[in-house]
């Protein structure tokens, strides 16, 4: 049998994210790819999925269909949680079975469920955060699928399986999102009968869990880099005021910038405080206003 493939580029959604390339393999079962082209600036201009089918069941043009609206909106939107409970639709349409399905977060051990396509996922997940365990959040917290093909059969969890049963739930699969990252999560297929996922579901699922993945990495390096603007913002701005503090102290005691900033240093220490309130109120009593961390603009 021969893999069919579809390919397709999502242009303008990619356009200045910068994401890298991210690539999972299953086997014999896909394979796909999220790459990024660069123009010679060095801004992303493109990402294109290629998915690879093994299996004369699976109908290619309509995941791709469902991974290029899905792409398009990871990529663009602003709102997280948007994002979460789309891909939380297009899971439950994509997989075969249409299972219900939620999306849990962790973060410092917090739990909390943010996308759900059925009222029984939150209602469940949220259990198992009372109890610091179950599938959902055992996928999260460790980074791999857990299945439960058959709740009548399994008693991992003790008796949250009756729980489960009594939401007519009969088999559940979850999937890890961003294991690597600070926040990170599961995709949590709910199931109203017993079921191994089949090479194909899993796949599916995969493909919608990495992508999740990608977005919670990339809100997780815009975060980052927000930080890091922000420090660099307040130490131009302290620098700024250290500068201008050594400048008054060398023309009132002709000292040259090193004896300046050692007095700036000493009075950090007598008293405690930071050398940039020490040299915001020289610069004051000079008369002068010292600089903000906001004031600084980037060109």
């Amino acid at each position: 049998m021969y893999p069919s493939s579809v390919t397709f580029t999502a242009a303008s959604a990619c356009a200045g994210r910068g994401l890298g390339e991210r690539r999972t393999t299953f086997g014999l079962v896909g394979e796909w790819a999220l790459r990024v082209e660069r123009n010679v600036a060095g801004h992303a201009v493109a990402c294109q999925w290629r998915v690879m089918v093994m299996s004369e069941q699976t109908e290619p043009q309509a995941l791709a269909g469902s991974l290029r609206e899905l792409t398009s909106l990871l990529l663009s939107t602003a709102d997280l949680e948007q994002a979460l409970q789309h891909a939380a639709e297009v899971a439950s349409k994509a997989v075969a079975g249409r299972p219900a399905v939620g999306v849990t977060l962790m973060r410092s051990d917090r739990q909390l469920s943010v996308a759900a396509t059925a009222q029984v996922p939150p209602i469940l997940e949220e259990l198992q955060y009372q109890r610091g365990e179950g599938p959902c959040v055992d996928s999260a917290r460790h980074g791999r699928r857990v299945v439960i093909a058959d709740v009548m059969n399994d008693r991992r969890w003790g008796d949250f399986t009756t729980h489960v049963l009594a939401h007519g739930v009969r088999a559940m699969a979850c999937y890890p999102l961003n294991p690597d990252g600070d926040a990170h999560g599961a995709l949590n297929l709910y199931f109203n009968v017993p079921t191994e996922p089949s090479a194909e579901q899993a796949m599916v699922a995969e493909l919608i869990a990495d992508l999740v993945g990608t977005l919670l990495a990339a809100v997780e390096e815009r975060a980052r880099q927000a930080r890091l603007t922000d420090q660099l913002r307040q130490a131009l701005a302290s620098r700024a005021v250290i500068d201008q503090a050594i400048g008054v102290i060398m023309a009132r005691q002709h000292l040259s910038a090193d004896a300046a900033f050692e007095i700036l240093r000493q009075a950090s220490q007598q008293r405690n405080r930071k050398v940039r309130d020490i040299a915001a109120g020289i610069v004051e009593s000079a008369g002068g206003m010292p600089s903000q961390p906001g004031e600084f603009h980037e060109e």
